[in-house]
């Protein structure tokens, strides 16, 4: 069996080759120009038309050859007139806009995870309005995809994992906490508030899971809420204070963090005082999970020889915010009274800016995420010599913070002011003398690749064979059978943690593959690997769901959600159109614009009729399918 598909691999490979001609070549939708690379006259080639930008390089070299290239003059919002003007002074031009197509696939991934399907792709290719792009993103925003991918991107954050928070805490924490958050687009600062400050057992009040995760459930009192400081500056405030939990900054951040080289171990003592006002107990912590219950007699007291970090020496210590110094207010709780300096910090919002703006333009301002010096950040105010401002593009960062504060914290504004700048919106191809160092400049969009969720979410959709690849199911009201809720998995963005037995055992194997670890002591890996490349060829998660016979059960639910003994076959988009009266040219075309959202090239379509031959299109559908999903732009966004 393994050197059938070792064969089959080959024969395919070179199939891919010979079609691709081992080339990213996407090509502008309906593009009626040749492929310049492999029949045009060398004289031509360079040659532009009116409109074109003069001696573009491009990433895709038969995408628009011959096309006019429209270059934005005018800023759409905020985030292109601070930016066109910064590129103006460095005298640097900026590429072109991207195509519709390309826009499409782009925000697409970057905001659910995952692609259109075919039906959506033709209506939005069909559409003459010059405001498509804006409702599509609106459509996006309000989608039930986008509550799935920034779900999983909160869990992602807050690294949800039923290694330490049960699996019943960290299903019911994704599920009836983070998604019921996103889904009603709650403000990001009343998100913080409510799982810094949460009290009340695990099972039932499911915000308290992100303490329990925060903290951990090992080691002295101190330890804990250490864990759990921690884990607020770096997830709420973008500034890990690790180093300073085991000693004072100096000496060993000197040339890395100059705010957290001021610093001594106490400040970060002082910070985690907030947290020290609760008791965590349990009778059983798998049956009934933990409570989280007050306790305000519950001094921090520097005082240990034991436990994760060296000793402690310092007696009571009195709750200060590290970033100001300001203590709680009288008669108000601890932990309320640290929700509330985090949030209202300018850090809290920069920290929020820079992840999103670097996982919708793949180049933050300041990376990684959680080394914001916040002594470094504002240009009005720059630190001392020889120290530099920190963020790439210091005044963009903080007038996206402005509009961050002023929108009430929220996700979904900022994430559309991103989307709709022309800045978002530019094509990965170059122009003129681009250098690396431009790349901060964001004259051009830059290439990702994709996290093996996204792979495998894309595939599904391109495919649309919607079967389940895992489930699980959870009591709101523990005991209350009323209350439950059965979960079913379609989708790899839908799963509330990287517990295996909710995954069937393929997309276990696949994920795994592709690096996603456990967020817990097996971190993520997105870096490409041959074992990718290979199962992507091989395996049955692929394999099962390509070809023109393709189906999958729909079993039906009743009112309470429950799956039925009823059920229906659905037919996959792919499938559907392998056996349409269209001419095996469209079918060809729309089978580009399922899977790789694009149109083929001549070349590609002249390859591709060469190898059918006299054959009809359902006995070439399958090779073209896994062809096409083999090709190395299936795995990046650009």
């Amino acid at each position: 069996m393994v050197r059938f598909y070792l064969i089959k691999s080959t024969v395919l490979l070179l199939l891919a080759l010979l079609i691709g001609s081992g080339r990213l070549v996407p090509a502008y939708a309906g593009d009626p120009h040749p492929n310049c690379m492999s029949g045009c006259d060398r004289a031509d080639r360079g040659k532009t038309t009116r409109g074109t930008v003069p001696k573009a390089t491009f990433l895709f070299p038969s995408r628009y050859q011959g096309m006019a290239l429209p270059v934005a003059d005018q800023p759409a919002n905020l985030i292109d007139r601070v930016l066109f003007e910064v590129q103006r002074e460095a005298g640097v031009e900026r590429t072109f806009r991207c195509d519709d197509l390309n826009f499409m696939r782009r925000v697409s991934l970057d905001l659910t995870g995952r692609i259109p399907n075919l039906k959506r792709i033709l209506a939005f290719l069909k559409d003459q309005d010059p405001d498509k792009r804006a409702r599509y993103v609106d459509e996006l925003l309000a989608s039930e995809a986008f509550v799935d991918r920034w779900t999983y991107w909160f869990n992602e954050l807050f690294e949800t994992t039923y290694k330490v928070q049960n699996t019943r805490g960290a299903v019911g924490f994704s599920t009836f906490y983070l998604r019921e958050a996103v889904a009603e687009n709650r403000s990001l600062a009343t998100m913080a508030t409510e799982l810094i400050t949460a009290r009340g057992n695990s099972y039932r009040a499911w915000s308290t899971n992100y303490l329990l995760r925060a903290g951990g459930l090992g080691g002295n009192l101190q330890d804990r809420v250490d864990n759990e400081a921690t884990h607020i500056t770096d997830v709420f405030l973008g500034t890990s204070t690790a180093c300073i939990s085991c000693h004072d900054g100096s000496g060993y951040l000197d040339d890395i963090n100059l705010f957290l080289s001021r610093q001594k171990r106490r400040n970060f003592w002082e910070t985690a005082a907030f947290l020290t006002a609760k008791q965590i107990t349990s009778d059983n912590p798998l049956l009934h999970g933990f409570d989280l219950t007050d306790r305000l007699d519950t001094p921090y007291i520097a005082d240990t020889v034991d436990g994760m970090r060296p000793p402690r020496e310092g007696g009571v210590i009195p709750p200060r915010f590290v970033l100001t110094g300001e203590e709680p207010g009288d008669g108000e709780h601890p932990a309320a009274a640290l929700a509330r300096m985090v949030t209202e910090d300018r850090m809290f919002a920069r920290n929020f800016v820079n992840r999103l703006w670097g996982h919708m333009t793949a180049v933050p301002f300041v990376s990684p995420y959680n080394e914001l010096d916040p002594a470094r950040l504002d240009p009005d105010q720059p630190p001392p010599s020889p120290w530099t401002l920190q963020a790439n593009q210091p005044r963009l960062m903080e007038a996206m913070t402005d509009f961050f504060i002023e929108s009430g914290h929220d996700l979904r504004a900022t994430l559309r002011l991103i989307a709709l700048s022309e800045t978002y919106q530019l094509s990965t191809d170059t122009v003129r003398d681009w250098r690396p160092e431009h790349r901060d400049l964001y004259v051009r969009r830059v290439v990702r690749e994709l996290t093996g969720e996204e792979v495998f979410d894309q595939f599904v959709v391109a495919t649309d064979v919607l079967r389940r690849v895992g489930a699980a199911g959870i009591e709101r009201v523990p005991g209350d059978g009323d209350s439950f809720t059965p979960l079913s998995f379609v989708f790899a963005h839908q799963f509330p943690d990287n517990y295996h037995g909710h995954m069937f055992y393929m997309l276990t194997q696949f994920l795994t593959v592709f690096g996603v670890g456990n967020r817990y002591d097996q971190p993520r890996f997105d870096a490409p690997a041959p074992s990718q490349a290979l199962l992507m060829m091989n395996d049955y998660v692929i394999q099962g769901r390509i070809g023109p016979y393709q189906t999958y059960i729909v079993w039906e639910r009743d009112e309470h959600g429950n799956i039925t003994n009823e059920y229906r076959e659905v037919i996959s988009q792919l499938t559907h159109l392998a056996h349409t009266a269209l001419s095996d040219r469209e079918k060809i075309r729309r089978t580009f614009l399922a899977i790789l959202m694009r149109e083929p090239t001549r070349l590609e379509m002249r390859k591709i009729e060469a190898l059918k031959g006299n054959q009809s299109f359902v006995d070439v559908a399958h090779t073209l399918h896994w062809t096409l999903i083999n090709y190395s732009e299936f795995r990046i966004n650009y």
